[in-house]
């Protein structure tokens, strides 16, 4: 009997711990991450920590971009094709050099934008070519690590070196 009212009385003590959220409040409610101003994404320390993913591309013919979702410099064009999470890049020089997208991807905190990841995909075919990399990111609707919704991408297209400027997209399809 004592051991029953101890168990019976030792569950109502953690009834009063467990948290139930407010019937009435819409959990499924979050604020759109708003796209970020460049400096807000100066992340070099953040950056350090993170380990980079490095893919050879692997050749293809590329899909029709929407308006924004390529960086074009003289030595090639980087684009992310957001259905399906591909980044994409070409070799605009015959020089001997390898072109290759830089990116990072950060996701929305509820507060903030914060480096998650960060690669390169390389293109080692000839010039006019494309190159692409498979990958595999949160979608800009989708609930991320954070428990929010937010995602999108900076991407360059470097060759020897990425100089400063990228493209900015959110990767919401």
């Amino acid at each position: 009997m004592k051991r029953t009212v101890l168990i019976a009385a030792a569950v109502l003590a953690l009834g009063a711990l467990i948290v139930v959220p407010n019937a009435g409040a819409d959990t499924n409610a979050t604020q759109v991450a708003p796209d970020p101003a460049p400096a807000a994404l100066d992340a070099a320390s953040a950056a350090a920590a993170i380990g980079e993913e490095y893919n050879t591309g692997k050749a293809g013919n590329p899909p029709a971009f929407g308006a924004g979702d390529c960086r074009v410099e003289g030595w090639g064009t980087a684009c992310l094709h957001r259905y399906g999470d591909v980044i994409w890049i070409k070799d605009s020089r015959g020089d001997g050099f390898s072109a290759e997208a830089d990116w990072e991807n950060y996701l929305w905190d509820g507060s903030a934008w914060r480096l998650y990841r960060r690669g390169r995909c390389v293109n080692n075919l000839k010039a006019g070519h494309w190159a692409y990399c498979n990958k595999d990111f949160y979608e800009d609707q989708s609930i991320n690590i954070y428990g929010t919704k937010g995602s999108g991408l900076r991407i360059d297209a470097c060759e020897i070196a990425c100089v400063e400027g990228y493209t900015w997209v959110r990767n919401n399809e």
